[in-house]
C-alpha cells in the first residue's frame, strides 16, 4: 500500500506548531526507535514524546508505532508517512532558517565606513536618525581613509560608504546628499583674515599648503586643480599627515576647506573666507556597490537621502 497525500484540509492542519511537534516527536521515535532515547534528544519526557505519538496517530486515524514493553516497531503506513514527513519537516527547516536569516539581514547590521571629513558632519546625525526610526538595525562605523574606503566598498569589506569628494568609483553607486565647495582656510593672525571675501587673485605669491593627497584624495586634486588654474604659486605639498598644516596655524601659509564640513569643527585659532569666484564643486557622497541591495542598505540610503536636504 502506498501512502496517500492529505487533502487540503489534513495539510492545513500540520501547518501549526503543535502539529508540527507531535510530528516530530514521531520522527524521532520512527528514527531511534526508542521512546526513551527520542525524548532525551528532544529534551522532552518520555511520556511527553508518547502522548504527541498518540494524539498524532489518532488525528490520523491510523496506527504509526508497534509498541511492546521492550521494542517500538514502525508500521508500514506508519514508515511511509515517516518518509514523506521527514521530506516536509526538512523543507520547513529550510524555510524557518532562510526565513530567519532574511529576518537578520533586514533587521541586522549594516557596516558603514566614514571618511574622517565625512564623519565631522555625518556620523552622530546618521546614528541618532536611524536609531529612532529603526532600532533593531545595528550600524557598525569605522573611521577609514577615504582611499581605503572605496577599495574596502569594492571588495565588499563595507556596505555602505561616505565620502568627501570620492575618486575611483566607476564601479560603484553613488549620490551626493551634501553640496559645498571650498573656501580658504588660514590663521586669525594671516593679513588675509580681515577679508569678507576673497578672490584668487589676491592669494598669488601666498603660499598654499595641503595634506597629503591619501588623507582625501578628492579634495587634494581639487586643491590642485584651483591652484594651477589661478596660478597660486609658490604652492608646497605638506610632508606632514596632520590635516591641518603647522604653517596655517602659524600664518605663514593658507589651505583649503570643505564647505561641507561645519565650521564647528575648525580647529582653534583658524577661520575660513569664501572665494568670490566659484572654485569648484566639492560635495560629501554616499556609496554602495551595484544592486541589488540588501534592504537594510536600501533603508540607510533612504534615510540619508530624506534627512540631508541638499541630496538629489
Amino acid at each position: 500500500m502506498q501512502f496517500e497525500s492529505h487533502s487540503n484540509r489534513d495539510v492545513k492542519r500540520l501547518v501549526s506548531a503543535t502539529d508540527l511537534r507531535y510530528l516530530r516527536s514521531f520522527l524521532e521515535v520512527a528514527r531511534c526507535r526508542s521512546f526513551s532515547k527520542a525524548a532525551a534528544s528532544l529534551h522532552l519526557t518520555q511520556q511527553a514524546v508518547s502522548g504527541h505519538v498518540k494524539l498524532l496517530e489518532q488525528e490520523l486515524g491510523v496506527s504509526l508505532l508497534y509498541r511492546t514493553t521492550r521494542t517500538v516497531t514502525v508500521t508500514e503506513i506508519g514508515q511511509q508517512f515517516a518518509d514523506a514527513a521527514t521530506e516536509l519537516a526538512e523543507h520547513i527547516d529550510h524555510l524557518w532558517e532562510r526565513t530567519i536569516e532574511r529576518g537578520r539581514e533586514a533587521a541586522g547590521t549594516v557596516h558603514v565606513g566614514i571618511s574622517l571629513s565625512a564623519g565631522y558632519q555625518v556620523a552622530s546625525e546618521l546614528v541618532e536618525v536611524a536609531s529612532l526610526e529603526r532600532p533593531a538595525v545595528a550600524l557598525r562605523i569605522s573611521e577609514i581613509a577615504p582611499d581605503e574606503l572605496v577599495i574596502d566598498l569594492h571588495r565588499g569589506h563595507i556596505d555602505v560608504g561616505f565620502v568627501l569628494a570620492p575618486v575611483g568609483i566607476e564601479d560603484l553607486e553613488g549620490w551626493p546628499f551634501l553640496r559645498g565647495t571650498l573656501s580658504l582656510l588660514m590663521s586669525r593672525t594671516h593679513p588675509l583674515a580681515r577679508e569678507q571675501c576673497i578672490t584668487t587673485g589676491q592669494v598669488a605669491g601666498e603660499y598654499l599648503r595641503t595634506a597629503p593627497r591619501q588623507s582625501s584624495p578628492g579634495v587634494y586634486d581639487m586643491s590642485m586643480k584651483l591652484a594651477e588654474r589661478e596660478q597660486l604659486l609658490p604652492i608646497k605639498k605638506s610632508i606632514s599627515a596632520n590635516l591641518v598644516p603647522t604653517q596655517v596655524f602659524e600664518g605663514k601659509a593658507f589651505s583649503f576647506w570643505p564647505t561641507v564640513v561645519p565650521s564647528r569643527f575648525m580647529p582653534a585659532g583658524l577661520k575660513t573666507v569664501p572665494f568670490m569666484d566659484d572654485p569648484g564643486s566639492v560635495d560629501m557622497w554616499i556609496l554602495v556597490r551595484p544592486p541589488p541591495l540588501t534592504e537594510s542598505i536600501n533603508w540607510l540610503v533612504g534615510i540619508v537621502m530624506r534627512h540631508w536636504p541638499c541630496a538629489i
